[in-house]
């Protein structure tokens, strides 16, 4: 390889790394109102008497849009429908009331005894769920948007995302 060829995949190397490693903290930056969002939600579920473990999952990246997915884990004896369900509405109210950017917004709950399984379809294994699509122009709003909107009030412009 000549001179020329070795600086020139030096070069294309390092440009490489700066590129990628530039859109990992643009992203990080960008959505730190997600991310809050995220812990809120998490240790507003964390203090129910019922649930035993709550987490959060974000994405957002060039080709994906905003997206957060919750799961909750609730003790065997309150793995009732009916308490797995408000704890899907307290999640929702949150997020519906946020201005985060988040255009998919889905909960899931399980209990402790039969807990997700990674790789697995856990639909079955849970008590109650929900998920929320958002269209971005708010004057065509989806048909979630308009339940939601119905059952927790108007929701703030979400901040987008730069």
């Amino acid at each position: 390889m000549t001179r020329l060829g070795t600086w020139y995949s030096a070069a294309v190397a390092v440009l490489l790394v700066v590129i990628l490693s530039g859109c990992t903290a643009f992203v990080n930056d960008q959505n730190k109102e997600a991310n809050d969002l995220g812990l809120r939600i998490v240790s507003q579920l964390k203090a129910q008497p019922s649930v035993a473990d709550a987490n959060y999952t974000f994405k957002s990246s060039l080709d994906v849009s905003p997206r957060m997915a919750v799961s909750v884990l609730v003790k065997p004896e309150q793995a009732t429908h009916d308490r797995a369900q408000r704890l899907v509405d307290l999640a929702m109210d949150a997020y519906w009331h946020s201005s985060a950017d988040v255009q998919t917004f889905s909960v899931s709950v399980y209990s402790v005894a039969h807990p997700p399984v990674a790789g697995q379809d856990n639909q079955k294994r849970e008590i109650a769920g929900g998920e929320v699509h958002l269209n971005a122009d708010q004057q065509n709003k989806s048909t979630d948007q308009r339940r939601l909107e119905e059952k927790f009030g108007p929701r703030p412009t979400p901040t987008p995302t730069k």
